[in-house]
Protein backbone atom coordinates (compact mmCIF):
# COMPACT_ATOMS: atom_id res chain seq x y z
CA UNK A 1 0.00 0.00 0.00
CA UNK A 2 1.30 3.31 -0.64
CA UNK A 3 1.83 6.04 1.76
CA UNK A 4 -1.38 8.09 0.06
CA UNK A 5 -3.63 5.38 -0.32
CA UNK A 6 -3.17 4.94 3.74
CA UNK A 7 -4.51 8.37 4.08
CA UNK A 8 -8.28 8.90 5.13
CA UNK A 9 -10.68 10.53 2.09
CA UNK A 10 -13.00 13.28 2.97
CA UNK A 11 -15.13 15.06 0.53
CA UNK A 12 -14.18 18.65 0.33
CA UNK A 13 -15.75 21.69 -1.88
CA UNK A 14 -12.98 22.84 -4.39
CA UNK A 15 -13.56 25.44 -7.16
CA UNK A 16 -11.57 27.12 -10.25
CA UNK A 17 -10.16 30.74 -10.39
CA UNK A 18 -11.18 31.50 -13.77
CA UNK A 19 -10.67 34.48 -16.28
CA UNK A 20 -14.68 35.26 -14.91
CA UNK A 21 -13.76 34.67 -11.36
CA UNK A 22 -14.50 31.46 -9.38
CA UNK A 23 -16.04 28.13 -10.99
CA UNK A 24 -18.96 26.87 -9.59
CA UNK A 25 -18.04 24.67 -6.80
CA UNK A 26 -17.27 20.47 -7.10
CA UNK A 27 -17.88 18.44 -4.33
CA UNK A 28 -15.22 15.65 -4.90
CA UNK A 29 -13.55 13.34 -2.60
CA UNK A 30 -9.99 14.29 -1.60
CA UNK A 31 -7.01 13.10 0.80
CA UNK A 32 -4.60 15.74 2.12
CA UNK A 33 -0.65 14.72 2.72
CA UNK A 34 2.31 16.22 3.19
CA UNK A 35 4.55 16.66 -0.10
CA UNK A 36 6.79 13.76 0.98
CA UNK A 37 4.19 11.29 0.76
CA UNK A 38 3.21 12.51 -2.71
CA UNK A 39 6.93 12.46 -3.96
CA UNK A 40 6.89 8.36 -2.57
CA UNK A 41 3.87 7.13 -4.14
CA UNK A 42 4.89 8.64 -7.36
CA UNK A 43 8.64 7.99 -7.13
CA UNK A 44 10.42 11.31 -8.12
CA UNK A 45 10.62 14.57 -6.23
CA UNK A 46 8.10 16.67 -8.00
CA UNK A 47 6.18 18.06 -4.90
CA UNK A 48 7.70 20.47 -2.34
CA UNK A 49 8.15 17.53 0.70
CA UNK A 50 6.68 20.05 3.70
CA UNK A 51 4.29 21.35 2.05
CA UNK A 52 0.47 20.62 2.69
CA UNK A 53 -1.77 19.26 -0.28
CA UNK A 54 -5.48 18.62 -1.02
CA UNK A 55 -5.58 15.44 -3.52
CA UNK A 56 -9.25 16.22 -5.35
CA UNK A 57 -9.78 12.73 -6.34
CA UNK A 58 -11.99 13.15 -9.84
CA UNK A 59 -12.90 9.50 -10.78
CA UNK A 60 -10.67 6.88 -12.32
CA UNK A 61 -7.29 8.19 -12.36
CA UNK A 62 -7.60 11.88 -12.77
CA UNK A 63 -6.51 13.27 -9.83
CA UNK A 64 -5.73 17.44 -8.90
CA UNK A 65 -2.89 18.18 -6.49
CA UNK A 66 -3.36 21.22 -4.90
CA UNK A 67 -0.25 23.05 -2.78
CA UNK A 68 -1.77 25.17 -0.03
CA UNK A 69 -0.50 28.42 0.57
CA UNK A 70 -1.33 27.60 4.47
CA UNK A 71 -0.10 24.22 5.57
CA UNK A 72 -3.70 23.79 7.23
CA UNK A 73 -7.70 22.85 6.40
CA UNK A 74 -10.03 24.69 7.50
CA UNK A 75 -13.91 25.88 6.92
CA UNK A 76 -12.91 29.29 6.14
CA UNK A 77 -11.02 28.17 3.07
CA UNK A 78 -7.96 27.44 1.47
CA UNK A 79 -6.52 28.83 -1.57
CA UNK A 80 -3.31 26.84 -3.63
CA UNK A 81 -2.28 26.12 -6.73
CA UNK A 82 -1.81 23.02 -9.14
CA UNK A 83 0.69 22.17 -10.48
CA UNK A 84 -0.44 23.86 -13.74
CA UNK A 85 -0.23 27.25 -11.26
CA UNK A 86 -3.81 27.44 -12.01
CA UNK A 87 -5.47 28.70 -8.63
CA UNK A 88 -7.91 26.77 -6.47
CA UNK A 89 -10.09 27.38 -3.83
CA UNK A 90 -10.70 24.28 -1.37
CA UNK A 91 -13.56 24.26 1.50
CA UNK A 92 -15.13 21.64 3.53
CA UNK A 93 -18.06 20.11 2.02
CA UNK A 94 -20.47 21.39 4.02
CA UNK A 95 -19.54 24.74 2.51
CA UNK A 96 -20.68 23.46 -0.90
CA UNK A 97 -23.95 25.35 -2.07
Amino acid sequence: MSPVQAVQRETVCARQDTINGWSRPHRVDAVVVRGRELNQARQRLQFSPASLYVVLLWGGERVTAIELDVPVMRVTGQVGRDERGQRWEVLKAESCA
